[in-house]
């Protein structure tokens, strides 16, 4: 629809005056008058403040022809006015919803031509609308339908675009380190960064650590560059960015499950970072991603190029399989036929992941057929060759096809040989897993009956009962239903007796572990439960059974079975559920031992020196030491975010978390430091509104605080310091005296309970010598004794100067009383020997005329 002062519509508009009666149109915005023609941007000012005027009215319902119609309107303001459009959306989405593909025009019209001045709105209310659900790990649709607009070498993306959008992220992402610099992989933030390059979290963090340093702030500066080489190892480890262009660089190899580089022995086919799609194709909704430009056209003859010419069109072609999308157009005036040695099994290897990228899943198939049919003529080939097996044992689930792949990368790379496979070792596992399941439980009967139909039943029911003892890591058992297995088939010559002897070998080589598939049979049967949707998920119901009931103690079981009682615990966490700090609890014990296990963090040293070769054994080992030293914290510090979310409106549930962080069964000196950290940003707040004359606020929030952690010194410290500083700036002014009698009364009852944790319980002679929590340290327990000592010192002086004032004897002589015992538990805790607290004796014998 085209609002009347639209292009060509202004004799419309007048011809629709005198326009006989028709049957009612829905309701849309209101027109305005036709008068003198308006500019191309008023026209589209004037459209969104109708549409914005319309949608402020609830009651007007909306067809789908007239939400069509605003769509196409918001388009048609966009072109014009893109950043105004876009912080109307919105608006648009919660009264009549929106399209992915409205917003993308809408979108594409804002890169052509923002507006400087209104970048930050735009992009907040930009990012809202490609924010992912919430619980959900990947990003929306539409963010990486945006990643791939800036990313790609697209026109509509103008210069200005990228330069505003790195400015205000880097900017945004750098006064809000906290909050971005661990955000998952679904941050709208971190997808458009990577986009504008550079494309890895570790150059990124280098970056900020840069800014840091100019501004002076050592302490930032030196975070952000430990994350940087956390992330990506040191800075000359990782080669710099070749820029296309400014602000747009081309990604290179991540260390955080990013494609590797483009080698002729590995083409960057990895199940675990830019997955080819070997499943039947889903078909996704058009994106304007272009592909790459494909290069000139060749002569209908193909010519025969240099092999320098088509190492440099193999290589392109591998990066474009490697980002997803096909390297096909690269390779098109370079068939295999006319390629010769040693690159044409590259290009045919290409070639079919190329075809995997398009979804042409039957050209991929022939293509790979071809390359397993074709002997390998060099040393490089024979990784493809195996790489080849490996794929199209995946594409097919044929478990022959990836034993075949697996046994041949064996030969060449010995235990290395997961490091070159082009395929996700748990896929390869759980395939595998089902073959030999489904090979135990079929049993096929040949022509020749060698055994009669009792025997061959026994047979078979002690085959499956061995099939699951070796699933489930059962040694013992599936020994003895093999033998009982070998004993039914005796000496009988014949298939029947072939085959079952065939399969009763074949569970007995699973059982022993001479399986190529690394796990062990319980845990491959575990990681098959683990499967859905088309990929590995963190956890299932299943799979949590499973490992309960046949829980076979390995490291991989119990690494497993942490991450997946994280991740159950995160989503019940969401849900509300209180058993989530079950959840929580299992989920840190199993964390706690591998923390403990030297032997885990062995292994893993050994594994990532097999897939980075690059890395030094001295950088690899003082990485490890530094991610095993900052497990514990990192662990804890998501139940301190929860408490910081959770203590004013679920304090009960708050106070769960802290609860789960102090039986934490890690070290004492990390727990406690995650307390303070959580009690510090409490104890700011309180000592600000403390500053600013709220003693009651304060101490209100003191209290919800101790709610939360009852045990926190630090918030107890804080209380006792209002207290002292309240009485210190009134002890001259008689009339304030009773008001802060009141005050210290409240800040006694509030500590007491903190007292008798510390053994510091208030008698009217001595201090007790009882044992306190081991939570809490010597050095800060005497700390807070000194603290406490100063608060009934001027208690103690409170009420002597209010009894000073009392006209009746007997209540003043009460007074008295009352403060000298404050003043002997002050002196019991230790007073400094300093003014005023030097004269606490001498008014201890003036009070102490109120005890005859």
């Amino acid at each position: 629809m085209k609002w009347p002062w639209s292009s060509g519509d202004k004799e419309r508009g007048n011809a629709d005056k005198h326009a006989p009666a028709g049957p009612a149109q829905p309701a849309g915005p209101a027109q305005p008058p036709v008068g003198e023609p308006l500019s191309i941007a008023d026209q589209a000012r004037a459209r969104l403040t109708m549409i914005e005027t319309f949608l402020g009215h609830p009651g007007t319902p909306i067809t789908p022809e007239l939400r069509q119609r605003l769509h196409d309107d918001l388009v048609e303001a966009a072109s014009t006015l893109p950043d105004a459009t876009i912080r109307l959306l919105p608006t648009v989405e919660k009264r009549c919803g929106l399209t992915d593909n409205t917003v993308q025009l809408i979108f594409r019209a804002w890169l052509r031509r923002p507006d400087a001045d209104v970048f930050a709105e735009t992009w907040s209310v930009a990012a809202g609308l490609m924010k992912a659900v919430t619980g959900v790990s990947q990003p929306s649709s539409l963010c990486v339908w945006f990643g791939n607009a800036v990313r790609a070498e697209d026109p509509d993306v103008s210069p200005e675009f990228r330069a505003l959008a790195t400015a205000h992220l880097t900017e945004l992402v750098d006064a809000q380190f906290e909050k971005y610099a661990f955000s998952g992989g679904s941050s709208v933030e971190w997808q458009v960064m990577y986009a504008l390059g550079p494309g890895t979290r570790a150059e990124w963090y280098r970056r900020f650590g840069d800014r840091a340093t100019a501004r002076g702030d050592k302490a930032g500066a030196r975070r952000r560059y430990a994350l940087a080489e956390r992330f990506g190892g040191d800075s000359a480890a990782q080669p710099s960015r070749s820029q296309t262009r400014p602000g747009h660089s081309t990604p290179t190899r991540r260390v955080d499950h990013q494609p590797p580089q483009a080698t002729p022995a590995r083409l960057g086919f990895e199940m675990g970072s830019a997955p080819v799609t070997v499943s039947p194709p889903r078909k996704e909704p058009p994106t304007s991603a272009r592909p790459p430009a494909p290069e000139p056209a060749a002569s209908p003859t193909p010519s025969r190029q240099t092999p320098v010419d088509v190492s440099r069109k193999l290589l392109l072609a591998a990066s474009d399989v490697m980002h997803g999308r096909s390297g096909a157009p690269r390779l098109a005036d370079s068939p295999p036929q006319s390629v010769e040695q040693p690159l044409r099994m590259a290009v045919r290897f290409v070639t079919a992941l190329s075809r995997l990228r398009e979804g042409d899943q039957a050209a991929a198939e022939a293509e790979l057929r071809e390359i397993i049919r074709e002997p390998a003529e060099l040393p490089t080939d024979e990784d493809m060759h195996a790489n080849a097996h490996l794929v199209l044992g995946l594409r097919l689930q044929d478990s022959r096809l990836l034993a075949a792949g697996v046994r041949q990368l064996r030969d060449r790379h010995g235990d290395r040989w997961v490091s070159v496979s082009m395929v996700d070792q748990e896929a390869i596992s759980t395939v595998r897993a089902r073959a030999a399941a489904r090979e135990a439980a079929e049993t096929i009967a040949p022509e020749a009956a060698d055994l009669d139909p009792v025997q061959l039943r026994h047979a078979c029911v002690n085959l499956a009962e061995a099939a699951r003892a070796a699933l489930i890591s059962r040694a013992e058992e599936v020994d003895a239903s093999l033998e009982r297995v070998r004993r039914v088939i005796g000496v009988a010559r014949g298939g029947q007796a072939a085959e079952l002897a065939r399969v009763a070998d074949r569970i007995g080589d699973i059982a022993a572990g001479s399986d190529p598939s690394a796990p062990p049979p319980s845990v491959r049967l575990a990681l098959t439960a683990l499967r859905g949707d088309g990929g590995i998920l963190p956890w299932t119901q299943p799979a949590m059974r499973l490992w309960e009931k046949y829980d076979p103690g390995d490291l991989v079981s119990v690494h497993h079975r942490a991450i997946a009682e994280h991740a159950k615990a995160y989503s019940l966490e969401l849900e509300g559920d209180h058993t989530a700090f079950l959840h929580w609890d299992a989920a840190l014990r199993h964390w706690a031992t591998l923390y403990d296990s030297a032997e885990f963090w062995e292994s893993m040293r050994r594994h990532l020196g097999e897939v980075m070769s690059d890395v030094t054994p001295q950088e690899l080992e003082r990485a490890i030491d530094r991610v095993r030293a900052d497990l514990p914290e990192q662990l804890l510090e998501p139940h301190a975010t929860r408490i910081r979310t959770l203590w004013q409106r679920q304090p009960a549930r708050a106070r769960a978390h802290m609860q789960t962080i102090r039986t934490a069964p890690f070290p004492e000196t990390v727990k406690s430091a995650t307390r303070s950290r959580v009690g510090y940003e409490a104890e700011v707040a309180v000592r600000r509104l403390a500053k600013a004359g709220s003693e009651g606020q304060a101490l209100d929030l003191v209290a919800a605080w101790l709610r939360v952690d009852p045990d926190s010194v630090q918030l107890a410290e804080a209380a006792l310091d209002i207290g002292i500083d309240h009485i210190q700036a009134r002890q001259n002014m008689s009339s304030q005296l009773y008001p802060a009698r009141l005050l210290l009364e409240r800040i006694t009852e509030m500590t007491a309970p903190i007292n008798d944790t510390l053994g510091l319980t208030r008698s009217r002679t001595t201090p007790t010598t009882q044992q306190w929590s081991g939570t809490v340290s010597a050095a800060d327990r005497s700390a807070y004794a000194a603290k406490l000592a100063r608060h009934e010192f001027w208690f103690g002086t409170c009420l002597m100067f209010i009894a000073f004032d009392q006209r009746h004897q007997m209540s003043a002589l009460r007074l008295c009383g009352e403060a000298a015992g404050h003043f002997r538990w002050a002196i019991g805790l230790g007073l400094p020997d300093l003014p005023p607290y030097d004269s606490v004796r001498e008014l201890l014998a003036t009070a102490s005329i109120g005890e005859r």
